[in-house]
């Protein structure tokens, strides 16, 4: 039987609060599967998971903010040039 790690106990199971089932995504088929288990015990996993989708995101908006920049100083350079046209 498996140790639960907040009560280092036999584990309750599906009498726990912390018992849950979760639907995951198998490494070796990429399907997804229904798992039951322990919610505590798959957070170090779900936490690598959050990184790794936060470091996608992280690049995604640094890219965005690159385009962003790019345009503002294209659009800042007509500007500069059309005040000096107009003088």
């Amino acid at each position: 039987m498996k140790t639960c790690p907040i009560i280092n106990a036999d584990c309750l199971e599906a009498k726990c609060m912390w018992w849950a089932e979760m639907i995951v995504k198998n490494i070796k088929t990429g399907e997804f599967e229904p798992s039951n288990n322990c919610a505590v015990s798959k957070l170090p996993g779900l936490m690598v998971e959050m990184l790794r989708n936060t470091n996608g995101v992280q690049e995604a908006v640094e890219s965005a903010r690159n385009e962003s920049v790019r345009r503002q100083d294209a659009l800042l350079g007509i500007i500069t040039s059309t005040k000096k046209a107009l003088r």
